[in-house]
């Protein structure tokens, strides 16, 4: 699944500053076609991702609104 630079860095930084000893997530977009679910690192890590993979073309640069 995709997972963009501004999300991954926002993921990491909440795993850096999480509470507690360890915890496994799935470190993804908010994309509307994701199959894995983000709510538990929504809930542990207050992760927030702002991306969605159908926002972007294949090469990762935004598409136009026009």
């Amino acid at each position: 699944m995709w997972l963009s630079h501004r999300d991954c860095a926002h993921l990491f930084d909440r795993c850096i500053q999480a509470d507690y000893g360890y915890e496994i997530v799935y470190g993804i977009s908010d994309n509307d076609r994701k199959y894995y679910s983000i709510e538990r690192a929504k809930a542990v890590l207050d992760y927030e991702p702002v991306d969605n993979s159908a926002d972007y073309t294949f090469e990762g640069e935004p598409k136009d609104e026009a």
